[in-house]
């Protein structure tokens, strides 16, 4: 016969607690959970009768249902929030203007103390740092604080732009968004996706609704941020709940381009606009970059800012100073809804790798050894900057749990000005802090204010012609649960200038046009014309600066860069924008002057209308003379009487030679007896050609590591093999492996963190080896599973060489073990049995083998 039996997770078997879910509805009162609809009223008279008793009152504070708490002198008050269309504290104040009320409170939820029983929890010293592995205690985002507030909310969706995610993991599946209906996003007339109902997001590459995972890296960002916690598998993200939308825009080597990200953005800003609260996308995770500036994806950013998203982007893995090296699109420094995060270690270090700013990244979050969700329902621990961004952006929605009304602008004000401050940050970033979730909720409430509106317009300045009209957006945004209805009006209008609102009174989130149209024969005036919103008692206000003139139409030049440096018989591109007023159409006809001596500009195209894409492609001779002092070069545009110019600087350095090593990736885990290989990636300068000899120091005990060639000239495909020997020491922590390379008396340094982790795998023994039993008695064998490295499958237990006919019962005997009990028949044979028990999970078998001695 065979017995089954199974060990979950990290073998450990014991009692589950289960905790029921509450039913009802949830609303944050100041950053704190409590039951939607519901109040504790303290009434003058001891008890709720006299409410109970009034109709007319019952009616306007909408109350279904008042319950005495006892001799507690407090009525539980169940109102139908539906119907009322009322925040609690809205309803809260209502009532508190009774005569009959002493006072009235939410009816608060309260928890058990919020550690999750996530069995590789222990390890994530990010969430809870409490000394483990080597750490210092506290160095951590104090996550189980936060989590005594909120846990997370499916409510506000987080985009993942990055390389898909495993939305069939176990410890993710529950928090992958998903689309409530079909839609469409257009990208042009002849370029659409319609997405159907139950899709997880969108692959960009494949041009499919199907974001399923092409590599590993999103479906690790993403557990960072929502792996389900609480649930007795694997890991915790920051959020135990939460919704994920996976945006893949690279594909299966981890790359990706510009023109791909800016589609993956697009598509969030369109399916939040078609599907509503259905895909109420606040935030966007981005940890990738390297590119150089984009004024095209820079603009996309800005785009999912007026879309109500954050963005948060990973620093970069090279340990370099973005103030002076900027890369893209974490040097940002112009868009207002940017968090750019560094990596720290579990003592508060800026991690080796990180790259920093003092001017550019704001903060930094945990990013080395992070333990997350990989494919295939695995678990695996990660470094980079790749998982300080989905801690941030973790925080982001837990914050938005708690606070569902913060704008964009608050969100990030209220992260950033929660963070710890921490030494080695302090000259490195904005905030000189680490992140802090606990923080950032509880001083969320503070942000999101009492009930309210704000009244914005776009654009705050307008012209008109005589006889013209000019659209004005107006947005209406609520503050702390505001959802009434805002009449709107216009006053200071110009004389002969009319204003029509459509519609004219609306809830926060329409959209709103004001139609400003000034007459034929309006005069010249300037005015500030304000735009009010009234409802109720509340009103807002937001100034337009409204002019009639009759307008000239013009055009301008900008140029980007502004500052170009040539290397002799070097080339450089700049993009040349041309922009139009007063309804400019025309063609345009460009030249550049004031170019060094040896320096050549050619325009492509050479004429063009506004918003055409121009480029200028600045090319200096071999011949060219390096520029003592860089040349004030301008761009020239004529259309007809019409002229416009644009300066930049224009120099000819001759670089210095030399040249850089780079590892991609920049951190690896080896097992022992397995290799690992690295790709070394050589880069000259200033004309260096080589050759570049390469070595590499500070590798783990019993690790070696060979190039490929071990001497090479620059974009030569070098290979660094590492190998962990049989017996190599398994490191508790990562190690800092530095590449060197030597040409002559050129030299240049890379780091590799390498980490040297067992191979996952277990035991299984069993004990006594041999037991002596009298027939119709009982026997018992405990049998204990041991776990080496990350093993974490399900094994599965089976006995065979029973006596026929013998009976079996199983207890839990501890953590990783179970004993199984035999009894023997009156009418078993008397004799020796071998017992064979075989532990199996995937292709691992282990078996343990015992005797029993029937007498």
């Amino acid at each position: 016969m065979k017995l089954m039996a199974r060990f979950m997770g990290s073998i450990t078997l014991a009692l589950c607690l289960v905790v029921p879910a509450i039913a009802q509805e949830i609303e944050y009162f100041d950053g704190h959970p409590a039951v939607a609809g519901e109040l504790l009223v303290k009434f003058r008279d001891g008890n709720g009768q006299k409410l109970r008793s009034d109709p007319v009152r019952m009616r306007r504070y909408q109350v279904q249902q008042a319950l005495d708490l006892g001799r507690s002198g407090y009525t539980h008050l169940r109102l139908s929030l539906r119907v009322a269309r009322r925040t609690l504290l809205e309803m809260a104040l209502a009532l508190a203007q009774d005569p009959d009320v002493e006072y009235v409170e939410p009816n608060y939820i309260v928890e058990a103390t919020a550690i999750p029983n996530d069995p590789i929890f222990s390890q994530q010293w990010a969430l809870q740092n409490i000394g483990q592995n080597g750490g210092v205690a506290k160095a951590d985002i104090d996550a189980t604080t936060a989590w005594e507030t909120t846990k997370g909310s499916k409510a506000n969706v987080i985009a993942v732009v990055d390389t898909g995610v495993d939305y069939t993991h176990p410890d993710l599946r529950d928090n992958i968004w998903s689309a409530p209906k079909e839609f469409t996003v257009t990208f042009s007339q002849t370029d659409k996706i319609t997405c159907p109902v139950g899709s997880r997001g969108y692959n960009v590459v494949a041009n499919t609704c199907d974001p399923k995972d092409v590599a590993q890296h999103g479906t690790m960002v993403s557990g960072v941020i929502t792996a389900s916690g609480n649930n007795a598998a694997g890991v915790s993200g920051v959020n135990w709940t939460g919704s994920v939308m996976a945006l893949a825009f690279m594909d299966s080597t981890g790359r990706g381009s510009v023109s791909n990200a800016i589609r993956a953005i697009e598509f969030a800003i369109q399916a939040k606009k078609a599907l509503g609260d259905g895909a109420n996308i606040r935030v966007l995770n981005n940890s990738w970059g390297g590119s150089g500036f984009s004024q095209a994806l820079l603009d996309q950013i800005l785009k999912a800012q007026a879309a109500g998203m954050l963005f948060v982007a990973a620093a970069g893995n090279t340990p370099t100073d973005l103030d002076a090296q900027p890369q893209y699109p974490a040097s940002y420094t112009s868009a207002p809804n940017l968090i750019t995060v560094a990596a720290t270690d579990n003592k508060d270090a800026l991690a080796t790798f990180s790259a920093f700013g003092l001017k550019t990244v704001h903060a930094g979050a945990p990013g080395v050894s992070i333990a997350t969700t990989a494919p295939g329902g695995q678990y695996q621990l990660v470094s980079g900057t790749s998982f300080s961004s989905p801690i941030t952006a973790g925080v982001a929605g837990l914050v938005l749990a708690a606070c569902p009304a913060l704008e964009t602008a608050a969100l990030r004000k209220v992260i950033l000005d929660s963070t710890d401050p921490i030494p080695a940050l302090a000259g490195k970033t904005i905030t000189g802090g680490r992140i802090n979730a606990y923080k950032a909720v509880r001083n969320c409430a503070a942000q999101q204010g009492t009930p309210g509106f704000k009244i914005a317009a776009t654009p705050a300045t307008v012209t008109l012609n005589p006889g013209g009209s000019v659209n004005v957006a107006v947005q209406v945004a609520a503050v702390g649960g505001f959802n009434g209805e805002v009449a709107l009006t216009a006053t200071g209008l110009p004389a002969d200038v009319t204003g029509v609102f459509a519609p004219a009174a609306a809830t926060p989130g329409t959209a709103v046009t004001l139609k400003l149209t000034a007459a034929s024969t309006a005069a010249t005036a300037d005015a500030t014309v304000s735009i009010k919103g009234t409802s109720g008692t509340l009103n807002a206000s937001t100034p337009v600066s409204v002019s009639v003139k009759q307008i000239i139409p013009k055009f301008t030049i900008t140029v980007l860069p502004g500052s170009v440096s040539l290397n002799p018989g070097g080339s450089e591109t700049v993009a040349v924008q041309i922009g139009a007023s007063g309804g400019f159409a025309g063609a345009v006809v460009l030249s550049a002057t004031g170019l060094p001596a040896g320096v050549s500009g050619v325009f492509s195209p050479a004429t063009a209308v506004p918003s055409t894409a121009v480029t200028l492609r600045l090319t200096a001779a071999t011949t060219a003379v390096p520029t003592t002092v860089d040349a004030a070069a301008a761009i020239q545009g004529v259309s007809g009487t019409l002229n416009a110019s644009a300066p930049f600087v224009v120099s000819v350095k001759q670089a210095v030679r030399g040249f850089t090593i780079a590892a991609v990736p920049g951190s690896v885990t080896l097992n022992p007896g397995v290799a690992v290989s690295v790709a070394v990636q050589i880069a000259a300068s200033g004309g260096f050609t080589g050759p570049v000899a390469l070595t590499a120091t500070g590798l783990p005990a019993g690790v070696s590591g060979v190039f490929t060639p071990a001497t090479a000239a620059p974009g030569t495909a070098v290979i660094l093999k590492l190998t962990a020997d049989p017996a190599a020491a398994v490191t508790p922590a990562a190690v800092t492996v530095t590449m060197t390379g030597v040409s002559g008396t050129l030299t240049a340094n890379a780091p590799v963190v390498v980490s040297v982790k067992p191979t996952a795998s277990f035991n299984l023994t069993a004990t006594p080896a041999s037991v002596t039993v009298a027939k119709g008695a009982t026997a018992s064998f405990t049998f204990a599973v041991e776990l080496s490295g990350s093993f974490n499958q399900t094994i599965s237990l089976s006995l065979s060489g029973m006596p026929a006919n013998a009976t079996v019962s199983t207890a839990p005997a501890g953590p990783g073990k179970i004993t199984l009990n035999i009894t023997i028949l009156a009418s078993t044979t008397a004799r020796s049995y071998a017992l064979t028990a075989t532990a199996s999970a995937g292709t691992l078998r282990k078996v343990a083998s015992v005797t029993l001695i029937v007498n």
